[in-house]
């Protein structure tokens, strides 16, 4: 997302939570739903606009300063 590319991701594990409305999602056993991606894509480049801006704007929910800073916040209250 930060480098400007819509994402397509597999909507397993943890990799919803982080994409967000900021792509689109399929279920990796269904190899169709990939494809019509692809395709919308390809086809709609106002909806890749559309996912480029969206994705930018979700990065920055996202740093290593706060990664580090939650992780430390997790120890301290397992700790105490």
């Amino acid at each position: 997302m930060s480098c400007g590319t819509p994402v397509i991701a597999s909507n397993c594990s943890s990799i919803p939570e982080v994409v967000g409305d900021a792509g689109l999602l399929f279920n990796p056993r269904e190899i169709r739903e990939l494809a019509d991606l692809l395709i919308l894509l390809l086809e709609s480049p106002g909806e890749r606009d559309r996912l480029i801006e969206k994705g930018y704007q979700r990065t920055k929910r996202f740093s290593w300063d706060r990664t580090a800073a939650e992780t430390m916040n997790v120890y301290r209250s397992v700790s105490q």
